[in-house]
């Protein structure tokens, strides 16, 4: 009865165009929340239809470089080209020497890019990041890492260029997805740990696999900073150069940063007295006077020596 009484409501009164002036009714406000929840009901669905259709195509072009430069073309024809009103003449002319003037490396770096749009999709259709995805998250770039030397000449592509802006993305319409917290650049390592791998392991049920994440994380970032011997065109004295800036400032400093996240993540005694280590190992550290200063807000001792100085 009450469906009816809606029906026929909005046939009399709310149908573009014959809609009388007026403050909303109560009956109006409850035909029209239905009314939206129709609609978005539906919107739900065709977005999981995109992205299925989307993840099965990314997928699919991952099993090979062959496969995954076939589809690039694809969508930079149907972006650049196709949508954009251009001939085909145009695209034809792109294509045509397109492979030899981004280079041989240029495959290996599509194949990364679609793994990392793929991360994007499950993210974009999970109600929340669960520590699996982040599991997931640490090898795919564990992986990039892994094969940087082989491309060394798109590396500030990975680290600068928004996969979810891509021509993939943009063909299958996921630049339009709201993705918070997951940085589309995947070699922006220290953003991809802090807002998306970390955060759902930072609970006492999780210490194990936060402090994997964060030795995982120093480890990736040191071999960002530090060029390999197949690193290309790096002088040794620059490559000793950057070694000794991380091993000598950065990890200690990760490795600290480390430590105040299990402390307050529930490891409070055991990282407390880790924490004590590192700062006698890492002495005359530039940092030294700040992470003893941290150390005792942590415990509260700060808090402590400022009460006993008023009285």
């Amino acid at each position: 009865m009450k469906r009816l009484v809606l029906g026929f409501f909005a046939s009399c009164s709310l149908v573009m165009g014959q809609v009388e002036p007026g403050e909303l009714t109560d009956l109006d406000v409850e035909e029209l929340l239905e009314r939206l929840d129709d609609l978005e009901e539906g919107a739900g669905g065709r977005q999981a239809i995109r992205l299925g259709a989307a993840k099965a195509a990314l997928s699919s072009a991952l099993k090979n470089e062959a496969a995954a430069w076939d589809l690039y073309t694809n969508c930079v024809e149907k972006v650049q080209f196709i949508d954009q009103g251009r001939p085909p003449q145009a695209f034809r002319e792109w294509k045509r020497n397109a492979k030899d003037r981004l280079g041989p490396q240029f495959p290996l770096l599509l194949r990364h890019q679609l793994n990392w749009l793929l991360m994007g999709i499950e993210v974009a259709g999970a109600a929340e990041v669960t520590p699996a995805m982040s599991a997931k998250g640490i090898e795919r770039l564990d992986q990039l890492v892994k094969d940087l030397p082989d491309m060394s000449a798109h590396e500030n592509a990975l680290r600068e260029e928004n996969v979810m802006k891509s021509a993939f993305a943009k063909s299958y319409g996921l630049d339009a997805l709201a993705l918070e917290n997951w940085p589309g650049e995947p070699l922006k390592i220290e953003e991809v740990y802090n807002n998306f791998i970390l955060p759902p392991l930072r609970n006492p049920k999780s210490l194990a696999a936060l402090k994997t994440a964060w030795t995982k994380r120093i480890e990736q970032e040191g071999f960002i900073a530090i060029p390999g011997a197949a690193a290309k065109g790096v002088r040794d004295e620059v490559r000793e150069a950057r070694r000794k800036v991380f091993l000598e400032e950065k990890r200690p400093q990760l490795l600290w940063d480390m430590e105040v996240d299990l402390f307050k993540a529930g490891d409070q005694r055991g990282a407390a007295v880790r924490m004590v280590e590192h700062i006698k190992k890492n002495h005359g550290h530039k940092n030294e006077g700040k992470w003893i200063g941290e150390f005792k807000e942590l415990i509260g001792a700060g808090e402590e020596e400022e009460q006993g100085g008023e009285v």
